[in-house]
């Protein structure tokens, strides 16, 4: 920290530092800004995957494939930890990275900004190298789909959160929505039911605006 620094002294200051690489001003990307990970390895006992380490490079990737398929400039609020126990809080995230093994993470998506929201899990294990290959389709349709000024990780929450068909569809497309109703099930008390045999409908659903699992 240089304290008590004079106007007049400023600008030398900041040319001194420049020359040796350090940045005064724009200090980081709208991503790397929007991105925090624990020490996880060497610090951390519990680490089973880099991230301090590891992110600053994968935030460097992720910049590259964001100005790939038009996405340049935005802000996604991204968490990495080395174990499950999530110290840098990567279950809020819209995008988190937890460590399972070295070189391999877990992918979650869905949190927001504010930190409300918790994500869902998307992909249980990505290989390193792999990640920009495995994110790339979803970061492609959130950019053709997305609502003026809507957040990565909303229609991510939304995809995940869909309420089951309406009853009595039992196939079909219903406004781009792909229904199919599983086989029903008959439950029988061990008695006799007071009400008679129940029969649970389950219908599964797909939504064209769902990413890619």
């Amino acid at each position: 920290i240089l304290a008590n620094v004079s106007d007049a002294d400023k600008n030398a200051i900041n040319i001194l530092l420049s020359a040796y690489g350090v940045k005064t001003e724009n200090q980081a990307t709208v991503l790397a800004a929007a991105s925090m990970a624990c020490p996880s390895l060497p610090t951390c006992g519990l680490g089973l995957a880099e991230s301090e380490r590891a992110l600053p490079g994968m935030v460097e990737r992720l910049e590259k494939l964001l100005a790939e398929v038009g996405l340049a400039g935005e802000e996604i609020i991204i968490r990495s930890t080395g174990c499950p126990n999530g110290c840098a809080r990567p279950y809020m995230a819209e995008i988190a990275f937890v460590g399972k093994a070295p070189g391999r993470y877990q992918v979650w998506l869905g949190g927001n900004a504010s930190g409300t929201r918790l994500n869902k899990l998307w992909k249980d294990v990505i290989k390193d190298p792999d990640m920009e290959n495995e994110l790339r389709p979803v970061l492609v349709r959130f950019a053709k789909e997305r609502n003026a000024g809507e957040r990565f990780g909303l229609p991510i929450a939304i995809a995940r959160r869909r309420p089951a068909c309406t009853s009595g569809i039992a196939g079909g497309m219903v406004e781009k929505v792909i229904c199919t109703s599983l086989p029903s099930s008959a439950v029988s008390w061990p008695a006799v039911p007071l009400y008679g045999t129940c029969t649970m409908l389950m219908p599964a659903i797909t939504r064209s605006s769902s990413p890619d699992r």
